[in-house]
């Protein structure tokens, strides 16, 4: 088998087709937007073979949002499937420890607000000032500076925001347990209306309450609180503070997480492209 990624900027349409021929089964995913705002400049072979690839039919095709999904769905009939993204739960479900060091700043009484992932101007930075001025919430950020965006925010230096930089995955999970509220604070855009969002699902594996701007994609999830104006999720953000230990939401958050398991969907799809395990 052939996995291939939308992002994949070197495989061309051409080599796809020598895998088929060769007996490969190939399965495309389609899993964000193809533009420069992601993956920097964009070569041309990355735009012919998306094309390529949604029209041949012998290629399995996975969108992991609906607004992808309708777009593979006007260009081919059949082989093709709406699978967002998931998670690794075992990674997420560790005891509680010692805070890593470097976070302990943040652990002052006031409730910890985090956001994990890439630091880039599809975040609202308006809105994450408006958290950190609020004076009950600690900001913590972690993720690489995709961009200047967050520079150019001026928050570095925001007594209330703790700038803790890019983590491995495999300690991310040692910040994580010690969360508050879990936020996905995306400006509404063509480009964030098509994201499934990895680090939800990493939320709701980890237990922590979740408020987001109300994008397609989050408001499938009954454990994400979702917010059209900046002061909604304020409102939103108040909210989530309390059902940090209320049973039935924490339900929900483990549910969904359940539901979005990487090894459900990776079983899902194998068995869909022919492959019995």
């Amino acid at each position: 088998m052939l996995r291939i990624e939308s992002i994949d900027l070197v495989t061309t349409a051409e080599d796809v087709e020598n895998f088929l021929r060769r007996g490969f089964r190939v399965v495309y995913e389609y899993i964000d937007e193809i533009t420069s705002d992601i993956t920097g400049n964009v070569p041309e072979l990355v735009r012919d073979r998306h094309q390529a690839l949604l029209r041949n039919e012998a290629v399995f095709v996975v969108a992991t949002s609906d607004q992808l999904y309708e777009e593979v769905a006007r260009h081919r009939a059949k082989n093709f499937v709406l699978s967002t993204n998931g998670v690794d739960l075992e990674n997420w479900r560790i005891p509680k420890g010692e805070p890593p060091v470097d976070m302990k700043s943040a652990f002052t009484g006031n409730t910890i607000v985090a956001y994990h992932g890439a630091l880039a101007k599809w975040l609202d930075y308006d809105l994450l000032r408006m958290i950190a001025d609020e004076g009950s919430y600690e900001l913590v950020l972690i993720g690489h500076e995709h961009d200047d965006a967050f520079e150019k925010s001026g928050l570095k230096s925001h007594p209330r925001v703790h700038f803790l930089g890019s983590k491995p995955y495999s300690q991310l999970n040692q910040y994580a347990i010690h969360y508050g509220v879990t936020i996905l604070p995306f400006k509404k855009s063509n480009l964030t209306e098509a994201v499934s969002p990895v680090k939800i699902f990493e939320y709701m594996a980890a237990l922590k309450p979740i408020v987001t701007t109300d994008l397609r994609e989050c408001k499938k999830y009954k454990s994400c609180l979702t917010a059209e104006t900046n002061e909604e999720f304020m409102l939103q953000l108040k909210r989530a503070s309390e059902l940090r230990n209320d049973e039935e939401y924490l339900k929900v958050l483990d549910t969904e997480a359940n539901e979005n398991s990487w090894e459900h969907k990776t079983i899902e799809i194998l068995n869909m492209t022919g492959v019995k395990l």
